[in-house]
């Protein structure tokens, strides 16, 4: 299974259950997500190097474009280990997956990149 798959697996399974006609809308924020990780990622770490953390943080990502698309496409409920994230307005929920996202993948990052919190 490629990692884009299992990106989208992953984020499947943090969300509720997606329409068919999402899932294209799925793939894209997937691949975006990992695009903006992968450019990210300390010259010498692949996305292969971080391995759950990345799926899952790219995971996250793709959730938070899709919860600010405006579609009402998005995470209701969501708890990954001692964070719970519930679905109040998009832009919340988002802010919070993307924070949590880059704290996963801090140790990876360059220096300097930057991230808001909630």
């Amino acid at each position: 299974m490629s990692i884009l798959q299992q990106v989208q697996l992953r984020a499947r399974l943090m969300s509720r259950e997606l329409t068919e006609g999402e899932q294209p809308l799925l793939e894209a924020a997937a691949m975006a997500a990992m695009a903006e990780l992968t450019q990210n990622l300390l010259d010498n770490v692949s996305p292969e190097d971080c391995g759950d953390n990345f799926i899952t943080a790219a995971a996250m990502l793709a959730l938070a474009n899709m919860s600010q698309m405006g579609d009402g496409t998005g995470v209701e409920h969501l708890k990954v280990g001692d964070l719970t994230v519930s679905r109040h307005s998009g832009s919340t929920a988002a802010s919070c997956l993307r924070f949590q996202a880059f704290v996963l993948m801090g140790p990876n990052l360059k220096p300097g990149v930057a991230f808001m919190g909630v």
